[in-house]
């Protein structure tokens, strides 16, 4: 089995990924891993690494995934058993997206995109994605009504600071500054019925 792995997005790190059965004069059961990072136009980069991987736990629709590896598989035996020596990855799934997967692995958030090796192929070919910066704004996440606002223009304000109220659903969402600034505009008004992604505090550059 091979497919290409990238994390960090569609034009993230890329790797090459293949895994085997070991040859059989091993006396274990476990998958060879082969990892070749590819450069930004798929060829290869720099030297293969390798690992085996002795055991994989989980269940369908749980959010936590347990891996382990070995350097060495001729210290292993057939034993349900797993020596202390093997290494255990976790990974917390926490959520998908039409590529891949969005995980957390030793308190690091991943977008980790899978693909054959054909789909990389041709997404060597497509245009970056658009990047916008949102850090300017205080954006509604959900649609609902605003029901208090605690902002004016000219004002300072500090990162954590609650600036608005807006209930959806029967309960209440306070949205606040994602880092220290000054407010610019503010283009809502207790009251309003406001949509997803609608901006409503603008602030200094």
């Amino acid at each position: 089995e091979e497919c290409i792995v990238v994390l960090g997005g569609p034009k993230g790190q890329a790797y090459h990924v293949s895994m085997d059965m070991l040859d059989e004069n091993i006396n274990t059961d476990c998958l060879e891993v082969k990892i070749i990072p590819l450069d930004e136009n798929g060829k290869q980069k720099s030297k293969i690494e390798k690992t085996f991987l002795t055991h994989f736990n989980w269940a369908s629709n749980q959010p936590l995934a347990s891996a382990y590896f070995t350097l060495d598989p001729k210290t292993l035996n057939n034993s349900d058993d797993i020596p202390s020596a093997i290494e255990e990855k976790v990974v917390q799934l926490e959520g998908t997206t039409s590529e891949g997967y969005n995980i957390r692995l030793n308190g690091s958030q991943q977008n980790v995109i899978v693909r054959s090796p054909r789909e990389h192929e041709l997404s060597l070919h497509m245009l970056a994605p658009v990047v916008k910066d949102h850090s300017l704004y205080l954006i509604c996440p959900m649609p609902g009504s605003l029901i208090s606002l605690e902002a004016e223009v000219g004002q300072s304000v500090t990162a954590g600071q609650a600036l608005a109220t807006v209930e959806a659903m029967k309960m209440q969402n306070v949205l606040r500054a994602e880092k220290s600034g000054i407010i610019k505009s503010v283009l809502c008004k207790e009251g309003d019925h406001l949509k997803v992604d609608q901006i409503l505090i603008e602030f200094e550059e």
